[in-house]
């Protein structure tokens, strides 16, 4: 086949970015540090876990991961034994952030390639190909949300607290903070596998400015959690991930609230025994409160 780039003397190789993912802290609106890991969970099953070592990440169960780059990003290359779409999921081994599992839809190589070819020809020559999503679709930020060791910053306005379900500890819940008198939403969580959360107002943009609340700040907290609880499934009975909900990202190109966390996953609702109106200091992380019950 002839080279695309290089004179025919040369040996050319090209790799093409599958997908890009950038994850995002949902509170500072920034790139995570080093710290997460990204693996492709489309692995033949059943999956076997590796021998448990003292050191190992208690998430890790030795998928393969993305190739992470020192500025942070994580990138997917695309390969012939990829297969399309790519679910990945997302953790850290100090419970900086709630992993997250996540389906994502990418561009196949061959409409990457038509993309190409049709950037590369003359003006005067027509186009008779359908259009492609730019090549910016081949990105993805998935937000993630503050786990139990989450570095606040000073003067932080915050709940710490937990999620139960018929006396165990509630999985993977989400929470919402809004003012009861407006319904403005004033922050996002989600609880990790011991059912905790950590909630702070003013992690997600909103119009006014936790400043001028009152002190203390009253917060409508509500929880929401899978309708039914999922079954063990006994293949994955070795993977501490296997009931993190899994999220079907956008099409490449189009709106994706799935992965800035504003849409809940499927299943998952509201439950009257679990919201309540919580009165918080201003500038301090609160953990003296009754836990949340999910019925």
């Amino acid at each position: 086949m002839a080279n695309r780039y290089l004179p025919e003397s040369y040996v050319e190789h090209i790799h093409r970015l599958a997908l890009g993912v950038e994850p995002i802290d949902a509170c500072r609106l920034q790139l995570v540090g080093p710290a997460i890991r990204i693996q492709v969970e489309d692995v033949p099953r059943p999956f076997v876990v590796p021998k448990r070592r003292a050191d190992r990440c208690v998430y890790d169960i030795g998928l393969p991961a993305l190739d992470r780059h020192p500025s942070n990003r994580h990138a997917l290359l695309y390969s012939a034994s990829m297969k399309v779409p790519v679910t990945i999921r997302l953790f850290d081994c100090v419970r900086w952030y709630v992993p997250r599992r996540l389906q994502i839809p990418i561009l196949t190589a061959a409409q990457v390639l038509t993309s190409e070819r049709a950037a590369t020809m003359p003006a005067a020559q027509p186009i008779l190909l359908p259009p492609q999503p730019p090549i910016e679709a081949r990105m993805r930020r998935p937000v993630l949300y503050p786990g139990a060791a989450y570095q606040t910053d000073s003067g932080a306005t915050a709940l710490r607290a937990r999620v139960f379900r018929q006396g165990q500890p509630l999985r993977w819940a989400r929470v919402e903070g809004r003012d009861p008198a407006s319904n403005l939403l004033l922050g996002r969580a989600h609880s990790d596998d011991r059912g905790e959360f950590l909630l702070i107002i003013g992690s997600v943009a909103t119009p006014g400015s936790v400043a001028t609340l009152a002190d203390p700040v009253p917060v409508e907290v509500s929880v929401f959690g899978p309708n039914a609880a999922p079954a063990p499934d006994p293949g994955r009975a070795t993977d501490p991930l296997w009931d993190v909900p899994l999220e079907v990202a956008s099409f490449p190109g189009d709106p994706d609230p799935v992965s800035s966390g504003e849409v809940l996953p499927t299943g998952y609702v509201p439950s009257p025994s679990s919201t309540r109106v919580v009165n918080l200091p201003a500038g301090r992380i609160t953990s003296a409160v009754a836990p949340f019950v999910f019925a």
